[in-house]
């Protein structure tokens, strides 16, 4: 127990010499806050240990977890270890302490996101060989060559489709309609494309090669057929990405607890047109976020008839959020974040002492305040670093001073 005692007179030891060294300093420097007043006192509610706050007692006495007293807890959350400052105006100026007040009013948040332009998933077409066949031509495309619709891709001899041809046509010859109607509905049915079973009948004769050609304009996103190849049914062709719609897809951060709304509209901009803006429209929040940054992906759609905007282009995204609801709100610089929570500096009665406030994230430089402040009330938003320290030093005198005073 001597032992204890004498580490506790120590750690009092250390604390009076930071002490003196912050007067030394206010005295010789004119940089630190402070001389203490006195603590405003409550009605108690009950009595805990500091190492295990979430332990209450109902009379003061002796910690039963350590050689300490009890520490009593205050009406409006203020304990007997809470303490506020008294700072000289002269000092006040020379800290350059400013004060801010705490304001009520409707805040319209603007936030800029930063993501890039992506392909149309849902725009994206596969081209696969519907039967066996060998591919007799390529014509002069290659992975990334933007084609148009309707553009050759790929020239294909499918001998399953040139037999199935030669019975159609003989039929053509003299057979009834409504029989020559059942030989076209076999030849759908074996995959043949209509203007194929067209030209065949048209000219009457067997159409041995088949030119695939391009669905809808876009970029080629794989082309990996060769003149010679033998491909089998099923087997991809060529894959074509549609650029006449683009997604821009923006890193929205989950703290600023934004949920846009589908359909809303957006300014999108471009580092490489930096002179034009887009009108984007939203279609999602994706419901996963990303662990290492902790944000959501917005997810943009945006019209591009000429084809400027290009996948992997860096955008820019222009999002607000108009509150419908008046908010109590400070400047985001007045509030303190650290382990135990939210807190800021109270100027009350010419006493500074700190607060814990509940925080609903910031709103263009303002910080939202969903408990612990109220309207017109002031705090510090500046300086407010020295005076927390200085607060919490003394608080510590005086919940080691009974400790040391015990026989």
């Amino acid at each position: 127990m001597k032992r204890v005692h004498y580490i506790i007179a120590a750690a009092v030891l250390l604390a009076a010499g930071a002490a003196s060294g912050l007067w030394w300093r206010a005295e010789h420097a004119g940089a630190v806050p402070t001389q203490t007043g006195q603590v405003s006192k409550g009605a108690v509610l009950y009595w805990y240990d500091p190492m295990v706050p979430d332990q209450h007692f109902d009379k003061p006495g002796k910690s039963p977890f350590m050689d300490m007293a009890l520490v009593p807890r205050y009406t409006g959350g203020s304990s007997g270890g809470d303490t506020t400052v008294v700072i000289d105006p002269a000092i006040a100026q020379n800290l350059g302490l400013r004060l801010t007040r705490v304001e009520r009013g409707v805040l319209s948040r603007r936030l800029e996101l930063v993501g890039s332009v992506q392909r149309d998933e849902r725009a994206v077409v596969v081209l696969q060989a519907r039967a066996a066949a060998f591919v007799e031509g390529v014509h002069a495309h290659a992975p990334g060559d933007v084609v148009r619709r309707g553009a050759s891709l790929i020239d294909l001899h499918v001998p399953e489709w040139s037999a199935a041809q030669a019975e159609f046509v003989a039929l053509l010859g003299g057979a009834d309609a409504a029989l020559i109607d059942a030989a076209r509905e076999g030849l759908r049915a074996r995959g043949l494309p209509p203007e194929l079973i067209a030209r065949a009948e048209a000219g009457r004769r067997v159409q041995s090669v088949h030119t695939v050609t391009a669905p809808i304009s876009g970029a080629l996103e794989s082309f990996d057929v060769r003149p010679g190849m033998a491909v089998e049914a099923g087997a991809t062709l060529a894959r074509v990405a549609g650029l006449d719609v683009v997604w821009v897809e923006a890193a929205l951060p989950e703290s600023a607890g934004i949920v846009p709304d589908v359909g809303g509209h957006v300014a999108v901009t471009l580092s490489a047109l930096p002179a034009e803006r887009f009108d984007g429209e939203i279609v999602g929040l994706l419901p996963m976020a990303d662990r290492d940054t902790r944000t959501l992906r917005l997810r943009v759609v945006v019209r591009n008839p000429e084809g400027r905007l290009r996948p992997g282009m860096f955008a820019r995204v222009q999002l607000m959020d108009d509150a419908s609801q008046p908010v109590l709100h400070v400047a985001a610089e007045a509030v303190i974040h650290g382990g135990r929570g939210a807190r800021v500096i109270l100027l009350d009665k010419g006493r500074y002492h700190p607060v814990s406030v509940r925080t609903g994230g910031d709103i263009d430089g303002r910080a939202v305040i969903l408990d612990g402040l109220e309207e017109g009330q002031q705090v510090v938003a500046s300086a407010q670093f020295l005076i927390d320290s200085e607060a919490n030093l003394q608080g510590m005198l005086e919940r080691l001073e009974p400790a040391v005073d015990r026989p």
